[in-house]
């Protein structure tokens, strides 16, 4: 399980100095005492439901204190009373023995207030071999949330100091753990077993070595005993859990999730990336292990401690952004949510009474500093050394993240997290869109920080805080290959410079880039060719070579723009040597025989297949133009000569026309002249009347 914390709460170091401090007392047991032997066993039986803890101990002292006899006199031993320490919390304390109720008289101790003395008195004196039983009942009152007592009892979470008294070796120690909490023991917890018995769950801890040293923290929880309310907020939905008895927080964290989420959003420049109901509650679990909170990414889960602390509520809230899914580094994460947290208090105009206005200067030379890439996440920052590395790592962290802040601003933080949040590739090609969908480490945050957010001190404040010596060493290789790109992606343009080149890039996979550019280059130089061959024919044809070049994988993908070049310039020959044969001054016979086609439109049939890439089609058409030139004069001829054909045929059809017409006219005109006048008609060519005669009037 993941989980992203925030160091330090005051609760929580209070109760870790608590537990130091009375650790290495005997708080409810009698400090061993020459001449009593002592066999003890402590109950505790938390009730919940009560909100109170239910003690009982029970003590069997024998007086080994033998009597010392002198010449003329003896000495005797007894005992009266016995004394035992118990919390300052402890109420309605009674003892018994053999039923007989016991004196009890309480007296506060000068130097300390969480433990008073309860002496009590047996019912006669116990003298050399003599043993009494004595039962102690008494009530702890579980304390008020943030109240300075540290025992805590309702129906979701208990915690309590366990102690137990007195003789090394004849202690023992049992806890009945109430029904639905599950327990978690710090301190000396290797002493204890849990076992069941009739259904319930017992830790027990016997003949406990050094008595007066053993000590233990008990905190159980159950969830089911919370107080729950389901928040609408940026169309999801937030269950915030508090304890029964704390309406304080309940209020504290409800207002916090309807106005910080939003405020967070404002900053952060993403909508809440929430997946299912995220769910806060009200627990001291962080602090068991030295952390005022924590998120459980893979719950959805927010863990808060009692303490109201509106920076602590918002990091962990911020958290919902900046956890593993956007950058795999701890320090980027607990860095972005300080940074943001605390711009968030600003935003909503918290206070920040009791904060630190902003980070330390880390030093690099301290004992416990180290390269904050290999800071993890420990088991546990409740011991001391583990503690020391945490808040070197969480101040470091915030440190680096301020600084970066102070430079490019919040806006420039924002778009590098959009950047890494929306998988957009580092590099990417000038229309945008490509997208690197891999794990975002420290390379891609610096890579980020300067591309995206335009920071000119990030890579400083990595070498000095963030990087191993092998790792800064990288730099240098990364420098110098984007030294080479740039000037190469300048050159390129307005083409992108190739996927492949930049996804290396990306990768810091920097080896190969000198090749990838040098066959680029190559590219380019032929591009030039294209583009002057083109310009000169009023074409554009290099779409194709541009899609070659922006999508190779690798550096021989980039052979193949160069085929595609070449093909190009091969295919302008072929619109060239068209276009000269249309052009081309032709003679009477070939512009007769191409009077019926348009060269223009074969031409710019050539023209688009070049463009199109077509360039089989384009010969094609080029070799159509050829046969069309090469037959017209043909095509011209034999058109005349069916013309001279059909002429000549005309002719003589016109001519026998003529000829007996001609004819026909001159036999009427000797037929005309033989007539005699007033005869009725004049023999002639049957059928062919006579000329009409006048009649008289």
């Amino acid at each position: 399980m993941e989980r992203t914390g925030k160091r330090f709460s005051r609760w929580a170091a209070a109760l870790a100095l608590a537990v130091a401090i009375t650790g290495g007392t005997t708080p409810t047991g009698a400090q061993t005492i020459d001449g009593l032997d002592v066999v003890s066993t402590t109950v505790y039986t938390p009730r919940p439901d009560q909100s109170s803890v239910a003690v009982t101990a029970t003590f069997t002292v024998t007086n080994e204190q033998p009597t010392q006899y002198f010449d003329t006199y003896y000495t005797e031993f007894y005992f009266e009373a016995f004394p035992v320490l118990v919390p300052i919390e402890a109420r309605s304390l009674s003892a018994t023995a053999n039923g007989v109720p016991l004196q009890i008289t309480v007296e506060d101790l000068p130097d300390t207030d969480r433990l008073q003395l309860a002496l009590i008195r047996f019912p006669q004196a116990i003298f050399y071999g003599g043993t009494i039983t004595v039962d102690l009942d008494y009530v702890v009152l579980g304390g008020a949330p943030r109240s300075d007592t540290f025992t805590r009892v309702n129906t979701a979470y208990l915690a309590l100091p366990l102690f137990v008294c007195c003789d090394p070796g004849q202690a023992t120690l049992r806890i009945e753990v109430p029904d639905g909490f599950s327990i978690d023991i710090e301190g000396d917890a290797g002493e204890l077993t849990e076992r069941v018995v009739d259904g319930a769950t017992i830790y027990e801890a016997e003949a406990i070595a050094d008595p007066e040293l053993f000590f233990a923290y008990l905190f159980g929880r159950n969830d089911d005993g919370l107080r729950s309310e389901t928040i609408a907020v940026s169309d999801n939905s937030v269950v915030v859990s508090a304890w029964p008895d704390d309406v304080a927080w309940l209020d504290f964290a409800t207002e916090h999730v309807r106005d910080g989420i939003p405020a967070l959003e404002d900053l952060i420049g993403l909508p809440w990336p929430a997946e299912r109901e995220l769910e806060i509650v009200e627990t001291v679990t962080p602090y068991l292990y030295g952390y005022a909170g924590w998120y459980d990414e893979w719950a959805d889960v927010i863990e808060v401690g009692e303490v109201l602390d509106d920076q602590v509520m918002l990091h962990e809230l911020s958290h919902i952004w900046f956890n593993d899914n956007l950058f795999a580094e701890r320090w980027i994460g607990e860095g972005l949510a300080e940074v943001f947290s605390y711009a968030a208090l600003d935003e909503l105009d918290l206070p920040t009474e009791g904060q630190p206005s902003e980070p330390t200067l880390p030093d690099p030379d301290d004992p416990v500093a180290f390269a904050l890439h290999e800071w993890d996440v420990p088991f546990s920052a409740a011991d001391d050394e583990i503690a020391a590395i945490e808040d070197y790592g969480y101040n470091a962290s915030w440190y680096v993240m301020d600084q970066l802040a102070n430079e490019i601003g919040i806006d420039g933080l924002a778009a590098v997290i959009a950047a890494a949040e929306g998988d957009e590739l580092t590099y990417p090609g000038l229309d945008g869109g490509d997208r690197y969908p891999r794990t975002d480490t420290w390379k891609r945050f610096l890579d980020l920080a300067e591309l995206r957010g335009g920071s000119e001190r990030i890579e400083e404040l990595m070498v000095t805080y963030v990087l191993t010596e092998d790792e800064a060493d990288l730099l240098d290789d990364r420098s110098t290959a984007l030294d080479i790109y740039g000037d190469f992606a300048e050159a390129a343009a307005p083409w992108s410079a190739p996927l492949g080149l930049r996804e290396d890039l990306s990768a810091w996979r920097f080896d190969g880039t000198d090749d990838f550019i040098s066959a680029g280059t190559d590219v380019l130089d032929l591009r030039t060719a294209v583009d002057d061959r083109a310009e000169s024919l009023g074409l554009s044809v290099a779409a194709g070579m541009e899609e070659i070049f922006e999508t190779a994988d690798d550096p021989e993908d980039l052979g193949d723009a160069i085929d595609f070049g070449e093909e190009l310039l091969a295919a302008m020959e072929v619109v060239e040597r068209a276009t000269a044969a249309t052009e081309a001054d032709q003679g009477f016979f070939t512009r007769f025989g191409l009077r019926d086609t348009d060269l223009d439109a074969e031409l710019a049939d050539v023209r688009v297949a070049v463009q199109e890439g077509r360039f089989d089609d384009a010969e094609t058409e080029a070799a159509e133009i050829d046969r069309l030139i090469a037959e017209a004069p043909g095509d011209a001829k034999a058109w005349f000569l069916r013309l001279a054909l059909v002429s000549t045929g005309c002719v003589l059809i016109v001519g026998s026309t003529l000829t007996w017409w001609l004819v026909r006219r001159r036999r009427g005109r000797r037929t005309e002249s033989g007539r005699t006048p007033g005869a009725p008609g004049t023999p002639g060519t049957p059928g062919v009347p006579g000329p009409a005669q006048p009649v008289a009037g």
